[in-house]
């Protein structure tokens, strides 16, 4: 009972993972950051992104992050391979490409 009890606190102290680090409504109000900026023209919306990549590489998404002004994207090419890009949000430019 100890060990469980030293389990949950530890889990409630440092978090679930990395989606659990932010309190509950922190999320929404990071997205809807996201969202109020690519509606007022100061990012590029991560569709537009998607195209981009899919154009260059052929593809699809495997999962999407913005932090700060970077989409971090995981992507997986057609012929199986991961690709990590790193997006500047603002300008839609690739900062970085991992796995190609």
């Amino acid at each position: 009972m100890c060990r469980v009890l030293s389990l949950a606190v530890v889990l409630v102290v440092f978090g679930f993972g990395q989606g659990m680090a932010q309190p509950y409504g922190m999320q929404n109000s990071l997205q809807d950051r996201a969202r109020d900026a690519v509606q007022a023209g100061e990012f590029v919306p991560l569709a537009d992104i998607v195209q981009r990549l899919q154009r260059r590489t052929p593809g699809r998404l495997l999962d999407a992050q913005l932090r700060r002004e970077v989409y971090r994207i995981e992507w997986l090419s057609q012929d199986g391979r991961r690709i990590d890009y790193r997006v500047h949000a603002g300008t839609g430019r690739i900062l970085s490409v991992r796995g190609e």
